[in-house]
């Protein structure tokens, strides 16, 4: 099964970003319709390996915290988009929570990066570079709050009309 540890986001920011996306002209996108935080994609996993995760996640000691949305950005970079993203903050409390993580998951997963970040759309073609970057870097972000209490993992079915997404295991913050 294909998965991810997510943070999910509450109705209020789900529909602030589903306006955002209305701002994604002068090309063409892939939208995403279930939006979260991903703290790390796992990729394909075994049953055995899930249920690793459930018993090295079950007691994290990170504490609960609110974030905000904070910028737009793109990955990989302004001069060749595939991502276009919502930033959330504070970067340190996203950061000791992603350490945890990778600390008690060390071994099983490679290291990856870590932005926190909201994808709102996958690029598949942009007619004119400018003219859609000019757009994007007008807007102003609402930093919309929303709470951080846990974790989920979260398998990832992909279909025709984009991936699917289930929820396996919850793991909760202090």
């Amino acid at each position: 099964m294909r998965v991810f540890l997510a943070i999910e986001l509450p109705d209020e920011v789900c529909g602030y970003l589903r306006q955002l996306q209305k701002n994604l002209v002068y090309g063409r996108f892939s939208l995403v319709k279930n939006f979260h935080v991903t703290l790390k994609f796992l990729d394909e996993i075994s049953e055995a390996q899930r249920q690793q995760i459930k018993f090295k996640l079950s007691d994290l000691a990170s504490e609960k915290f609110t974030a905000r949305l904070s910028r737009i950005g793109f990955f990989p970079d302004d001069k060749y988009i595939k991502v276009v993203w919502v930033g959330a903050e504070p970067a340190d409390k996203f950061r000791t929570l992603y350490s945890e993580v990778e600390e008690r998951l060390k071994g099983m997963f490679k290291k990856d990066d870590f932005v926190a970040h909201i994808t709102i759309a996958r690029v598949k073609f942009i007619d004119d570079r400018d003219k859609f970057l000019n757009t994007l870097r007008g807007l102003s972000i609402e930093q919309l709050e929303f709470p951080v209490n846990g974790i989920k993992l979260k398998r990832s079915t992909l279909s025709p009309s984009g991936p699917v997404y289930d929820d396996l295991e919850e793991f909760s913050l202090q």
